[in-house]
């Protein structure tokens, strides 16, 4: 059953009268209203261990906003950028420095993506200003793997659904939120989760 069949499906069986003793159920109602039908593309890349300039470049090259990289002596996060400073010194929670000299970074609307560290960079995940994320990733053997997702009339079909993670307490933005994508597997005759991309922080909670 392809994506456009099952949100059907799903949505015939919200609008049916309840089972006697359920009435109240609303699992089917909210199966229906949290997944959506999209096209994604994915785009991994590797880079071997003498590459580690290119994948810096790489990350600089995408621009990020919202998002966090962790490096050898420390994880940074970022919010997506404000007017100026002060409304992004308003809208962050304070954040405590912890063993791994966590900071959480404010930048200003406008300004150039520097890598906001000198040390090796490890893993993370960011997203541009027109909605792509960058995961970057170890691959085992020295090098990265950097993948990008992109959501948009190509790529492709997949059920997505919203979720939201909670951040590490005291150093780092409360909820993360992520983009969970899922897609019908011909062999177990089923659906199963593919790949799940972030989708930024929730500041305000």
């Amino acid at each position: 059953m392809q994506p456009d069949e099952l949100l059907n499906v799903l949505k015939k069986l919200s609008e049916s009268k309840p089972i006697k003793g359920h009435e109240n159920d609303d699992l089917l109602k909210n199966l229906h209203s949290e997944f959506q039908l999209c096209n994604l593309t994915i785009k991994p890349k590797t880079y071997s261990t003498e590459e580690q300039v290119q994948v810096r470049q790489q990350v600089e090259k995408f621009a990020p906003e919202p998002g966090w990289l962790c490096f050898q002596s420390e994880v940074q996060y970022f919010p997506k950028p404000e007017d100026n400073t002060e409304k992004a010194e308003n809208k962050v929670p304070p954040v405590k420095k912890d063993r791994f000299w966590t900071r959480l970074l404010r930048k200003v609307s406008g300004t150039p993506f520097k890598m906001p560290s000198s040390s090796i960079l490890l893993y993370g995940e960011v997203i541009n200003a027109q909605g792509h994320t960058l995961h970057i990733r170890e691959n085992g053997q020295g090098g990265w793997i950097l993948t990008y997702f992109i959501e948009g009339k190509k790529g492709n079909h997949y059920l997505v659904e919203d979720q939201v993670l909670l951040g590490e307490k005291e150093v780092a933005p409360k909820e993360l939120r992520y983009r969970v994508y899922w897609q019908y597997d011909d062999q177990h005759g089923c659906y199963r989760q593919i790949v799940a991309r972030f989708n930024g922080f929730d500041l305000t909670n």
